[in-house]
């Protein structure tokens, strides 16, 4: 694992749930986010990105779960493709 820096940002991917209700349940997704560091293993999402799906039955409100994720904490060890962007 990488030591990051408090106030450095990053950017990675993540699951995240999205209710469906063409499928009447909750489904997984994965989310592209930037995120700051806040503490040795946490961080927190600045913002949020989401790929629209692809069938109509599979549809969710693509801005609102965007908007749900931002400002979230997140442990930096469950995170995936973790990349250094840099420090504010």
């Amino acid at each position: 694992m990488a030591a990051y820096k408090v106030g450095q940002r990053i950017e990675a991917a993540y699951e995240t749930s999205v209710y469906k209700s063409g499928v009447s349940g909750w489904r997984s997704e994965t989310v592209n986010a930037v995120l700051e560091v806040i503490s040795a293993g946490r961080a927190r999402v600045v913002s949020a990105s989401m790929e629209r799906a692809g069938s109509n039955r599979q549809q969710y409100n693509v801005r609102s779960a965007e908007n749900f994720e931002s400002g979230k904490t997140k442990n930096i060890s469950s995170l995936r493709s973790v990349q250094i962007v840099g420090v504010e």
